[in-house]
């Protein structure tokens, strides 16, 4: 098929005819590239995405390279391709009256990425020609094909006739300024209207997000269907807005890079972007564009991958990873994974930090050979469970890390012999030495407080004032009835009697705040059965070379009797001054007058009628003086029923 273009120099029109055939040609399904046969070099100018597809390179490794330069004849029959395929572009160029070319089974390419050559082709070539009906541009459309040649066929390169309305592949917009002949043009011009509702289909129907934007005010020139469907935006709306709309603000300082920097025009760009809905919803996005001519602009046609849900998905698989490794290699747990037998087949890398040995050095060793000779039956025994219990957990035990040193360590097992990805049990260790010795110094302490208890009634105690722990021995039950050994000092502070607590946190804190030793102080403490007793608490504190208390030692004495006694006693004392006062005072008083008046009368001076009513006076008190002795005995006789 001739191409006549009416031109009689090269001018600005006929290079822009030459991108928007560029243009058009990265529409079409067919494979195709475009080729500049000047100094018959043959140069490639442009490729399109459904030939990059089946060469599977990108398009940097065809344009700018000659036919000759990407031909790979790896034996004699690619050879005789490559030859053949020279020779029909030469005769195209060279032919006076330059038609159409097609070539039958020829071995066109060899994939560059594996190596191996594309399947038989067919191969359309269409010469483009100038003003001066010379070729300036040769198109080739590759049709692929499985059929190979009949045995001993040979690739025909003759000139076919001119293809019919079925055999026209996507012939460019460019066609429709060329001057063709009279009777080929009606029929092309039919072909070309339906080849472009094809690629309007192919980008209207297709179910990824594509739009189409200026590369130069980055605005939106066209939207398909799935690109309003994905973001939300009405066509209308779309065609108001900017690439930029589309991008969070954060990021489009990198999308002013990106086309800066990566957009080249005729190479397919490749970028994972996010991009935000009308309603604000950000998605990751993987954009593939390529630039196109566009209702006479520069324009670059993208389309769009949601990748929203795989990145997430691979986000989440990550911070799992992330928290794994912090577990498992940063922890400070040993992990391990041991067979059925006790051998090691992991130890995870922190096990030099943890109890100081490489984790290699356990590799392949059986976990019972560093297993305290007097805990190994136990610790048999309850792997053992592992055959009808999913995990168990382990009591301590000794586990040996260098030469004969143990270290105790706690350990919860979990059967993963089913699971492909483990095939073994997993061991998660923790050392738990410091804590067992202090167990074993708080159990060696209650034993000397059990021991003073033998030669004492009191509740001893003993309390860590850092670590907020109270030790005590069995007076605590002896006395009080509680069945513990280990508190806290709140226990304690709890059970003294309500209206007794404030005197005593007042008489504690003095005692500290002047940094005294020593502190006795009576209160009443609750027993477990409710009722309070009245107790003495000698305590004795220690400080450290900076001031602070860091420890109390005390005993606790019930000393309720002795209270009741005392109170009694004071009570005695109490009655006993009430008497004695009424001795000296109840007493003194009617006594004294009983004795005035009887001097007086005694006397004979007073007259007669004066003398009776100092006898009624003498009565009265002696009547007084009585009342008051009665009151005494009373007092008395109530003294001695107490006692």
């Amino acid at each position: 098929m001739a191409l006549d273009v009416n031109n009689n120099t090269k001018t600005e029109k006929e290079l822009s005819e030459t991108e928007s055939l560029k243009a058009v040609l990265q529409f079409s399904p067919v494979p195709s590239f475009i080729i500049d046969p000047k100094g018959n070099q043959f140069t490639i100018i442009s490729v399109n995405n459904s030939f990059l597809q089946l060469a599977a390179d990108a398009a940097e490794e065809f344009e700018g390279k000659s036919m000759a330069d990407i031909f790979k004849p790896l034996d004699y029959s690619a050879f005789q391709n490559k030859y053949a395929m020279m020779k029909a572009l030469e005769q195209v160029l060279f032919s006076t009256m330059p038609e159409s070319l097609t070539i039958f089974g020829c071995e066109l390419f060899s994939g560059s990425a594996a190596g191996q050559p594309v399947d038989f082709l067919h191969c359309d070539i269409y010469p483009v020609l100038g003003s001066d009906r010379n070729v300036r541009l040769i198109v080739l459309h590759l049709r692929e094909t499985k059929k190979e040649l009949p045995a001993g066929a040979e690739p025909d390169f003759t000139c076919k006739e001119r293809p019919g309305a079925e055999g026209i592949k996507a012939a460019p917009e460019i066609l429709r300024s060329t001057e063709l002949h009279a009777m080929e043009y009606p029929l092309l011009k039919s072909v070309l209207e339906q080849e472009k509702e094809r690629y309007e289909d192919l980008f209207n129907l297709s179910p990824l997000p594509q739009f189409l934007y200026d590369l130069d005010t980055l605005l939106f020139l066209d939207a398909n269907e799935a690109a309003v469907e994905e973001y939300g935006y009405s066509r209308e709306e779309f065609l108001k807005l900017s690439l930029m709309d589309i991008r969070p603000e954060e990021d489009r300082g990198l999308l002013t890079e990106i086309i800066n920097t990566r957009v080249v025009k005729g190479k397919l760009g490749n970028s994972t972007v996010r991009h935000m809905k009308k309603n604000g919803e950000m998605m990751y996005v993987n954009v593939q564009g390529n630039s196109v001519r566009y209702g006479g602009k520069n324009a670059r046609l993208v389309v769009v991958v949601n990748l929203t849900e795989k990145i997430n998905a691979r986000k989440t698989i990550e911070r799992s990873e992330q928290r794994y490794k912090a577990l498992a290699q940063e922890g400070s747990d040993l992990i391990a994974i041991i067979s059925v037998e006790g051998v090691y087949h992991y130890v995870n890398p922190n096990s030099k930090a943890i109890i100081g040995v490489d984790s290699d050095f356990y590799i392949g060793k059986n976990a019972f050979d560093f297993i305290h000779e007097d805990d190994k039956e136990m610790v048999a025994e309850h792997i053992s469970l592992l055959t009808n219990h999913k995990r168990i957990q382990l009591p301590p035990f000794r586990f040996e890390v260098n030469n004969g040193e143990y270290r105790w360590i706690e350990t919860v097992m979990t059967n993963m012999i089913d699971e492909p990805s483990v095939s073994g049990i997993i061991a998660n260790s923790r050392d738990v030495t410091e804590r067992i010795k202090n167990d074993l110094r708080v159990q060696e302490s209650i034993e000397r407080f059990n021991v003073v208890s033998k030669a004492t009634s009191d509740a001893v105690w003993d309390w860590d004032m850092k670590d907020d722990k109270l030790i005590w021995n069995k007076g605590l039950r002896g006395i009080f009835g509680y069945k513990v050994s280990e508190t806290d000092d709140a226990w304690w502070l709890e059970r003294i009697h309500k209206d007794d607590v404030k005197y005593v946190m007042e008489q504690f804190q003095s005692t500290i705040k002047h940094k005294r030793s020593r502190l006795e102080i009576e209160y009443r403490f609750r027993c477990s059965d409710g009722h309070y007793k009245n107790v003495l608490d000698r305590m004795f504190t220690t400080y450290n070379k900076a001031g602070e208390p860091i420890r109390m030692i005390g005993s606790i004495q019930d000393i309720t009797e002795r209270t009741k006694i005392t109170r009694e006693i004071q009570e005695q004392n109490d009655r006993l001054k009430e008497i004695s006062w009424l001795q000296s005072h109840g007493v003194r008083a009617p006594l004294a007058r009983v004795m005035g008046l009887t001097n007086l009368l005694s006397s004979g001076i007073i007259d007669h009628g004066s003398s009776e009513e100092s006898l009624r006076y003498l009565l009265q008190s002696a009547t007084e003086l009585d009342n008051v002795i009665r009151d005494i005995i009373k007092k008395t006789e109530s003294l001695q029923r107490k006692k």
